[in-house]
């Protein structure tokens, strides 16, 4: 039995996160640095390491996958020793979030882009406790137009900065998100001709309750209990359940096989909450099995199911075809009526580029029109 939250509880992502400092003048020098924790008599504490082209001492977390958080709070390891907390920022590393992007075409953060940013937060000391509680995002600390007011901030690294050079041991760091624990029930089921007689399940951002080891006796099944965070499905804080056996492994996501069964056929694995395989009725077929379903493709079938398009009802212009080779970007549009249109916020071409077509500085988009003659085909 490991140590696991309480259900209900807010969820820590610092136990997720390695305890680092950081070396380096800019982020292409950048280097993270692990910090090991000083252990006495009285248990472990770890000191902030003053690095200068950093901007003094300063220690911090770093996650694999950005992290949602609207509060850190810190314990120092002595109330006779707790820093000024006005000479403390608490910072995040950032290059593109919030995403406000038109397209799917958007950076991600990433461990070698961006620059340490204050976040704005109210901080309040009790004891040996300091906590720094999110405020609003603001327009003014992402020099970003466009940004909702939201009470988090998602980040790779999160680092302490102590600005006038005093430090102090900290016991303990914890980063709270505003999404709870929630406690799943786990049965897995192996109705397959290939039944692994031991394994071992893993528990990736959330806590096994039970032994992570396991062994089959007189069953074809086991069941654990997993304590999962309580997000969207596609959220990085999102737990996940490996399962390792002699013969194969496979992953899931517990919040899913609570809302309905998994079945992975081919390892003949039944995944679910405490559902059973032999009871069990699939709500829909999977796409595989749909697709016999579906009659011949054809010319005429596709005539009947796709609905005449109307040209010249598109927005924001009428329908065109891209041209361009396979597998490259492709810039230039013909129009339905012949027209070619090219777009210089698609293209990013240079100035120098498109002073050969004429290109006028405050148009965006070039449009050649081609007189045929013939009527418009609307």
């Amino acid at each position: 039995m490991v140590f696991a939250p309480t259900p209900g509880e807010l969820v820590d992502a610092a136990p997720f996160a390695q305890i680092v400092y950081w070396t380096g003048s800019s982020p292409e020098t950048l280097q993270t640095h692990r910090l090991e924790a000083c252990v006495t008599e009285e248990g472990k504490w770890w000191k902030p390491v003053s690095v200068p082209e950093q901007g003094g001492p300063h220690i911090g977390l770093e996650w694999e996958e950005p992290r949602r958080f609207c509060k850190v709070i810190i314990v120092w390891a002595s109330k006779a020793q707790i820093p000024n907390s006005a000479k403390i920022k608490l910072q995040y590393w950032h290059r593109s979030w919030p995403q406000i992007g038109l397209s799917g075409w958007n950076a991600i953060d990433d461990f070698y882009n961006g620059h340490w940013v204050n976040a704005a937060a109210s901080v309040t000391t009790r004891g040996a406790r300091t906590t720094f509680s999110i405020l609003p995002l603001t327009t003014d600390e992402l020099n970003k137009e466009g940004i909702e007011p939201v009470n988090y901030r998602v980040a790779l690294r999160l680092r302490l900065l102590f600005t006038d050079n005093l430090t102090a041991p900290i016991k303990s760091i914890k980063v709270l998100g505003d999404y709870a624990w929630k406690k799943i029930p786990i049965r897995i089921e192996f109705v397959g001709q290939t039944i692994p007689c031991c394994g071992r399940l893993e528990v990736h951002n959330g806590y096994l309750t039970s032994e992570s080891d396991w062994k089959l006796t007189n069953n074809n099944w086991l069941e654990a209990s997993v304590l999962a965070a309580d997000v969207s499905l596609d959220s990085p804080d999102r737990t996940i359940c490996t399962v390792r056996t002699e013969c194969f492994n496979f992953s899931f996501l517990p919040l899913e096989a609570a809302a309905s069964p998994i079945f992975i056929k081919d390892f003949g694995v039944f995944i679910s909450s405490g559902e059973k395989f032999a009871g069990w009725v699939p709500k829909t077929k999977c796409v595989f099995d749909r697709v016999a379903d579906e009659p011949e493709q054809s010319y005429e079938q596709a005539s009947r199911k796709i609905p005449a398009l109307r040209k010249t009802l598109q927005t924001p212009r009428p329908r065109y075809v891209p041209l361009g080779v396979d597998g490259n970007r492709q810039e230039i549009a013909i129009m339905y009526n012949g027209d070619i249109l090219i777009e210089r916020s698609s293209l990013k071409s240079k100035p120098t580029d498109r002073e050969p077509l004429l290109w006028p500085e405050k148009e965006d988009h070039l449009l050649y029109h081609v007189m045929t003659g013939s009527t418009i085909d609307c």
